[in-house]
C-alpha cells in the first residue's frame, strides 16, 4: 500500500505543480471536452444544468487548484456563490487574480475542513471533489463528510471522481452512505478502447457487506477517474445522464 504524503508535502507538491500555470493549462483544464482526465470531469459538470436549470446556485470546489471548474460551471449554471477552497499559496494567488471582478466568488487558502466552517449550514448545492479525496488522510475523511453533510441545502448534491491510491470504493461508500447521504459510488473494472465499464456498488444490509450491483458503462477517451460518486436527492438522476 502506497505511504500517504503529508499536509505539508502536498502543499509542497502542489506549489511546485502550479508554479509555471498559464493560460493554456487553465484553458486545457476547463475546455478540453472530447478526451483525458479533466474533460472526464468537465463531462460530469456538463450535466449540471440539466438538474438545476436556471436555478440560482451555490457551489464549493474542494481542492479547486486553478478555479477551472469553476469557471466552467459558471459559464453553465447561475452561480449565487463560488467557493473556492485549496491551500496551494501559488493556485491562491493565481485565482485571485484570475477571478479579480467575480465579486460572487470567494476564497479560502487553508485546510479545507476549517475552510467549510467559514460557509453557512445548509447553504450549498454543489460540492466538487474532483482528485481531491485521495489528498486527504483517511482517519479524516468521516469528519470531512459529516461536514459537508451539514454544509449541503436539503437539495444538494455532491459530485466526486478519483483515483484509488490510498483507500478502497468500499470505504468511501460505506463512510458517504454512514453520514446519511444517498447514491452511488461506481469503481472502474476494465476497459475496451473507449468504453469504460464500472461496478455500481450496494450495501446489502441483509449481509452487512458491500456488494457490486451491476455492470454500467460510459463512452470517453483516454484516462478516466477509477472511482466516480453521486451523492444527494438527484444522485440517480446524474447516473442516467452520465452512465449507460
Amino acid at each position: 500500500m502506497l505511504i500517504h504524503a503529508s499536509a505539508e508535502e502536498n502543499k509542497i507538491s502542489k506549489n511546485d505543480k502550479y508554479s509555471n500555470i498559464n493560460q493554456d493549462n487553465f484553458f486545457y483544464n476547463a475546455y478540453y471536452k472530447s478526451w483525458d482526465l479533466q474533460g472526464w470531469r468537465n463531462k460530469i459538470i456538463k450535466v449540471l444544468p440539466k438538474i438545476f436549470k436556471n436555478k440560482k446556485i451555490n457551489v464549493a470546489d474542494l481542492g479547486a487548484a486553478l478555479g477551472d471548474k469553476l469557471f466552467l460551471i459558471d459559464e453553465l449554471c447561475n452561480i449565487e456563490k463560488a467557493y473556492w477552497i485549496d491551500y496551494s499559496e501559488v493556485a491562491y494567488t493565481y485565482v485571485k487574480k484570475k477571478f479579480e471582478t467575480k465579486n460572487n466568488f470567494i476564497f479560502y487558502k487553508d485546510d479545507i475542513i476549517k475552510s467549510l466552517d467559514n460557509i453557512p449550514d445548509k447553504s450549498i448545492d454543489v460540492i466538487i471533489m474532483f482528485g481531491f479525496l485521495h489528498e486527504v488522510q483517511i482517519d479524516h475523511h468521516q469528519i470531512l463528510f459529516q461536514k459537508i453533510r451539514k454544509k449541503l441545502t436539503d437539495n444538494g448534491i455532491i459530485l466526486l471522481s478519483d483515483n484509488n491510491l490510498y483507500f478502497s470504493p468500499e470505504h468511501l461508500y460505506n463512510g458517504l452512505i454512514d453520514s446519511k447521504f444517498d447514491g452511488s459510488i461506481f469503481t472502474k473494472c476494465t476497459e475496451i478502447s473507449k468504453i469504460k465499464f464500472y461496478f455500481e456498488l450496494i450495501r446489502n444490509t441483509k449481509k452487512n457487506k458491500i456488494e457490486k450491483k451491476k455492470i454500467r458503462f460510459v463512452l470517453h477517451n483516454k484516462r478516466i477517474d477509477s472511482i466516480v460518486g453521486f451523492f444527494g436527492k438527484e444522485s440517480e438522476q446524474l447516473t442516467k445522464f452520465l452512465f449507460k
